[in-house]
């Protein structure tokens, strides 16, 4: 904890002060007289409402209406309808909204409105749509099942305005390459046709998969909202279909369509024994591809091969990561993009039989620590046959650390140590992580030895301006070699209690806004994090600060505020110097009357006695270190007594601590921003063992932290006990020990 002085204001300041702070308060009195008539402006000229989530619906933008619309019967009800249900009115309303304007939009698209049809499911969809999403989620008497289904339903939204907004898109296209491809044709440049042909192709099957998604999206808002779909999913319908038409002049005009004859040579296939298939690709006109290179996809892996001058092929099927149920596998024929021929498909029947593979020469290094690159080498067969093109993973102790890829049968690569790592003597797992395919699951294992990371955490706090109670607390988690950490949970604290838990960012920074009470001018209130370190390799690190009260002139929060409080300060100094001034004339000019020269005299003209009061006072502003200390350490223990009285015995021991700190001076050699336990550290007992002083300020300075970082409560009496151990240690004397002297030892120290 870094000590602070505090200020501690002298007769003439604070008299200063508070002149200009009643000629301020009589200022803003006046000011008053000018607040009901900005009101009153601001009642009649104000432009802006503010919208509740309960009023949504109020607040929302027209609906978009075409000309069609003007002769039908409007789809939308009104949002007054719903307003008795509260929320579940304005989700339901919403749901109707949102679905309105997915049917609209379906039916701009049909009439080739593309602009319109996009706006339908743009920006103000999306509001909608998280104004839905904001109003499920709250809506009270849901059970957890139902605000699941809210939750996919609004996803249901999302993915299907994100489809039709694609859709709108691929067929503006496709619209737009058909009209190149035209003219293309028409110019007599075939290859250029050729190209574009194939174009619209890859075209067509995108809104073809499109379209479908949207309609089957439909059937789902339906069974949810009630809403009906039909009109809608006959416009998507529509709109495809004239794609597909068109599609098949274009084909009819360019390709040749293909079929896929196979002969597979049985059914079983396993990774030890792949299936062989034969086959050719047959044209139209029942003629093959003959002495080609073709490419096929089988069940998705792409296989090159080569048709001989008959047309025939053969090629294995080798399942590696495939289901065991799996009962048949799709074969493709993927024509040249420059070829005139159409591709094609066919299934072909399988049952796949799982082998058992190994895992073995595992090799890694000894010792690893968080961040760490950490080396690991090993092979994969089954039966001596090199497994490739799959992956393994790697593990310390059920934490996963990454994957590796398995070439020809060896992998060899490095994997990076997370935080979540625990130090100790862990175990390296690597896994085949397979359930139920055509390669079985298979690990194994070597020890490793996981070091520990010490950690750094520093952090600072201030009060948000004009915003009473509200603090920004700053800071970063990096390790004792500043390398930051990130992805890290950090536990905010204010006056001990846990209010926040927040999370380390990439570069090991954390800025969080948090609640607290108000900090008096008088009084002081600590912020502190703490990070664990539970479940890592990482060390616990823990950064506490104070924020000290301020005079309550500062900023004010108003435009108008902040116009009168300058001049009322202003005004107010000038008062005061003017005050001033009258009443040093008068003193002058009294004490030039008053008989004894230079020392005024009382009414019945004696010189009067010396104010005691007045002594203290100038003795207090003696320009003294120790005097202006002790006076420190007094008002401290002074209102650490006042937090006890008042039930508050953690602000108690910490305004406590500060004491203790102040009355402990720091030189060159004892930087103030020492933390607690390091200014302990700095007044440890010599070699000839803990002394009763040094056994104290152990016992204050855990009695300290348990205050300043942990939610676990502090009795009155435990409280009382350490505030007399305190004000041992700063030399004053407490009730029970009647001890009057000043300790030299410990103000010298």
């Amino acid at each position: 904890m870094s000590s602070r002085h505090i200020f501690v204001p002298s007769e003439k300041f604070q008299y200063v002060y508070d002149v200009v702070r009643v000629v301020g308060i009589l200022l803003l009195l006046c000011g008053l007289l000018i607040v009901p008539a900005i009101g009153v402006g601001a009642a009649t000229t104000g432009e802006y409402t503010v919208a509740s989530k309960s009023s949504i619906a109020d607040h929302v933008a027209p609906t978009i209406t075409t000309d069609k619309e003007e002769n039908e019967t409007v789809r939308h009800r009104n949002p007054e309808e719903y307003a008795a249900d509260g929320d579940s009115g304005v989700e339901a309303w919403l749901s109707d909204r949102l679905s309105g304007q997915l049917q609209d939009s379906a039916f701009s698209l049909s009439e080739n409105e593309y602009d319109l049809a996009r706006d339908f499911v743009g920006e103000e969809y999306r509001d909608r749509l998280s104004q839905y999403v904001e109003v499920a989620g709250d809506t009270e008497g849901s059970s957890d099942d139902e605000d699941e289904d809210e939750d996919d339903l609004g996803e249901t939204f999302n993915e299907t305005a994100e489809e039709q907004e694609r859709l709108t898109d691929l067929i503006e296209a496709y619209e737009q390459t058909l009209e190149e491809y035209e003219a293309a044709r028409q110019a007599g440049d075939d290859e250029l046709a050729l190209e574009l042909a194939r174009e619209l192709e890859d075209l067509a099957a995108e809104i073809e998969a499109a379209g479908g998604t949207i309609r089957t999206n439909y059937d789902i808002i339906e069974l949810e909202t009630g809403q009906d779909f039909t009109e809608a999913d006959s416009s998507i319908n529509e709109s495809t279909s004239a794609v597909e038409e068109s599609q098949t002049i274009v084909r009819e005009q360019q390709f040749i369509e293909t079929a896929l004859i196979l002969e597979p040579e049985g059914e079983t296939a396993s990774f030890l024994d792949p299936l062989t298939i034969a086959g050719s690709i047959e044209t139209a006109d029942e003629s093959v591809i003959a002495d080609e290179e073709i490419r096929l996809q089988i069940d998705g892996e792409t296989v090159d091969t080569r048709t001989d001058e008959s047309g025939a092929f053969a090629v294995d099927f080798q399942p590696l990561s495939q289901q065991r149920s799996l009962s048949n596998i799709t074969v493709a024929y993927i024509p040249d993009r420059q070829s005139t021929y159409l591709g094609t498909q066919t299934d072909v029947n399988v049952s796949i039989q799982q082998v058992q593979p190994t895992i073995s020469s595992l090799e890694t290094a000894e010792t690893t620590a968080y961040s760490d690159t950490l080396p690991v080498e090993g092979e994969l067969t089954v039966d001596d046959v090199p497994v490739d093109d799959v992956s393994v993973e790697a593990s310390i102790d059920g934490s996963t650390i990454g994957t590796i890829s398995v070439t020809d049968g060896t992998f060899a690569d490095t994997v990076r140590i997370p935080a979540n790592v625990r130090d100790g003597e862990r175990s390296l797992t690597v896994t085949l992580p397979y359930e139920d395919r055509a390669l079985a699951a298979t690990n194994t294992t070597t020890p490793i030895s996981v070091s520990e990371t010490q950690t750094s955490l520093e952090m600072d706090a201030a009060p948000i301006a004009n915003d009473d109670g509200n603090y920004t607390v700053n800071g970063t988690l990096t390790t004792a070699d500043g390398d930051a950490i990130p992805d890290q949970s950090v536990e905010v604290l204010v006056d001990g209690e846990s209010v926040e838990s927040v999370t380390t960012d990439s570069d090991g920074t954390f800025s969080e806004r948090v609640v607290g009470p108000p900090v008096a001018d008088d009084d002081e209130l600590q912020i502190g994090a703490v990070y664990d370190g539970e479940g890592t390799s990482l060390t616990s690190a823990q950064a506490e600060t104070i924020v000290q009260g301020q005079p309550a002139v500062g900023e004010s929060s108003s435009l108008f505020d902040r116009i009168v409080s300058p001049w009322t300060a202003l005004l107010g100094l000038i008062v005061l110097a003017i005050g001033s001034g009258a009443m040093w004339w008068r003193r002058d000019r009294h004490e030039t009357e008053s008989p004894g020269g230079d020392r005024p005299t009382d009414y019945d003209g004696s010189t009067p006695m010396a104010d005691p009061s007045a002594a203290t006072a100038a003795a207090t502003e003696t320009p003294s270190d120790t005097v202006t200390t002790a006076r420190v350490v007094d008002a401290l223990l002074t209102r650490a007594d006042d937090h006890l009285s008042d039930d508050r015995p953690k602000r108690a021991i910490r305004t406590a601590y500060s004491a203790v700190r102040q009355a402990w001076p720091t030189t060159a050699d004892r930087d103030e921003t020492l933390t607690h336990w390091e200014f302990y550290q700095h007044h440890s007992p010599t070699d000839d063992g803990p002394s009763k002083q040094d056994e104290q300020l152990r016992d204050v300075t855990t009695a300290y932290e348990q205050a300043a970082f942990t939610p676990n409560s502090v009795s009155s009496d435990n409280a009382e006990a350490v505030l007399d151990m305190v004000r041992r240690l700063c030399g004053r004397s407490t009730p029970e020990s009647g001890v009057d002297e000043v300790d030299s030892s410990v103000a010298d120290d």
